[in-house]
């Protein structure tokens, strides 16, 4: 029988926490963890007359914890990233000392986020100097703050729920972008798909598949632009999104829900262990409810130039730790030596400093890496997935064997028919991309001529829309207006 934080933690065990302590709570996600602090926590603070921080890692999160939350003179939501803000430049910390209880949701934040946030150290180091706070650290994938806590020599409360992953109908591993390209071009009209990768494979993915949508963090300065909000309002209000296909960052990857039946396919190309389990805790499994899962592989290579990455990057930080600031400037004078060294002032002194949070974070992957690799066995990092999935290798599948590569004459055979206004004709234009000199072509003769030079039996052909209605019965929004149509050529 599924259990729940309740069934863990009852009113009497958060009666019996005090100030002072640490609480670490792992459990699956759709456990109640939300519960715990909307229902459980609010009233006992209420009755106390304290209030609660919570602190989120995502802005959809907070914006989802603000819509349902009934008492905010209770309950401040921040972000991490605006903690982070108001240490570093020394502002309105005295505000934040009124709160009893300080929860972090998503807790493996620090860690996961510290490869692109330099700053999650001092979120951390913060709460952990809250000596006089209850402190509730809460997430699906605890195991690395936990031995960094453990590390570190403080002691803990821990409650534990086990992860279920029964409803996991196949899993797939690909390493063929193009291949998953062509899954995704096929999926059946009744079914959905959640894609997680980095901005930019998302976003162009997004552009070159029907009916897919995009996004991304706010803070991305390049691809924020094209963040459809309409999909990320749907998300906050209604837990779902009305795309076929949603090609997003790991934004969503944590406490976000998906509660949407109809997305029976989740593909995720992250290589941190503990985010891939995030990013599948997004979709909500309801009773006997299955998924596809499909992962990216990593080959035993990739782990190891992965590997020697992260050795490079702990070097400088390595040095100023065995043999101080002196020699580090010595041997690499005038050198940029990366996020994981910082320079403080120090009694009027500009001194050099290690993030002990990415430092950790890059041991624990290298770890990790070795592990894999000490295995003479073949696609070590697909393995290791099965098993932290409770999934049987021998029945994984290799989606490129499954699948071809996704080719313009799938993308043609589908429009045939389709009547193809302003913005489909660019879309086809681009996807075409005839060029004379370096100029890509857009002409119906030059796109057809491109055609027929690959080889490929298809025409362009255009017409002016004369329908009155469509089939529904409504006015025709695109009447007198031109059209294309892709049909199969005879010659």
């Amino acid at each position: 029988m599924k259990k729940y934080v309740s069934d863990v933690i009852t009113t009497k065990h958060i009666n019996n926490w005090n100030n002072g302590d640490v609480i670490l709570i792992t459990a699956p996600t759709g456990r109640g963890k939300s519960t715990l602090i909307l229902r459980d926590l609010q009233e006992i603070a209420k009755l106390e007359n304290e209030k609660i921080l919570l602190l989120t890692n995502r802005d959809l999160l907070k914006n989802q914890f603000k819509n349902i939350i009934t008492t905010t003179d209770t309950i401040k939501v921040i972000n991490y990233q605006l903690l982070e803000n108001i240490i570093l430049n020394q502002k309105e910390i005295k505000e934040l000392s009124n709160y009893k209880y300080i929860i972090c949701d998503e807790a493996h934040y620090f860690f996961t986020d510290s490869g692109f946030n330099n700053l999650t150290d001092l979120s951390l180091k913060w709460i952990l100097e809250q000596y006089d706070k209850i402190r509730i650290m809460m997430s699906a994938t605890a195991s690395t703050i936990t031995n960094y806590i453990k590390q570190i020599g403080i002691e803990f409360k821990e409650y534990k729920l086990k992860h279920d992953y029964s409803y996991i109908d196949t899993l797939y591993f690909y390493e063929d972008d193009q291949v998953l390209k062509k899954m995704l071009f096929e999926l059946p009209s009744n079914e959905k798909a959640l894609y997680f990768t980095l901005a930019k494979k998302a976003y162009e993915t997004s552009q070159e598949l029907d009916n897919a949508s995009f996004l991304c963090s706010k803070h991305n300065k390049r691809y924020s632009q094209y963040v459809d909000n309409e999909i990320r309002k749907q998300i906050v209000e209604q837990d779902m999104f009305s795309s076929q296909i949603l090609c997003t960052t790991t934004t969503l990857d944590n406490g976000v829900n998906i509660k949407d039946n109809q997305v029976k396919h989740i593909i995720i190309d992250v290589f941190d262990v503990d985010t891939i389990e995030q990013c599948l805790g997004r979709r909500r499994i309801g009773q006997g409810e299955k998924t596809n899962v499909y992962i990216k592989k990593y080959s035993n290579q990739s782990l190891s130039g992965k590997r020697q990455g992260l050795i490079n990057t702990m070097r400088y930080a390595n040095m100023l730790r065995n043999e101080g600031i002196e020699e580090l400037i010595k041997q690499y004078p005038r050198k940029s030596y990366g996020n994981l060294i910082y320079d403080v002032v120090d009694n009027g002194n500009v001194q050099k400093r290690i993030n002990e949070i990415m430092y950790f974070k890059c041991e624990d992957t290298i770890n990790f890496c070795d592990d894999l690799l000490s295995s003479n066995k073949k696609d070590n990092y697909a393995r290791y997935i099965a098993k932290r999935f409770k999934y049987d290798y021998k029945n994984t599948f290799n989606l490129d064997d499954m699948y071809n590569c996704l080719t313009l004459s799938d993308k043609l055979e589908k429009l045939i028919g389709i009547k193809l206004y302003k913005q489909d004709q660019l879309k086809l234009i681009d996807d075409i991309d005839v060029r004379v000199d370096g100029k890509q072509q857009r002409s119906i003769s030059k796109l057809n001529e491109g055609l027929k030079m690959l080889k490929l039996p298809y025409l362009i052909i255009k017409n002016v829309d004369k329908d009155r209605k469509l089939l529904n019965g409504e006015d025709n929004p695109n009447r007198d207006k031109t059209y294309w149509q892709v049909i199969k050529s005879l010659g």
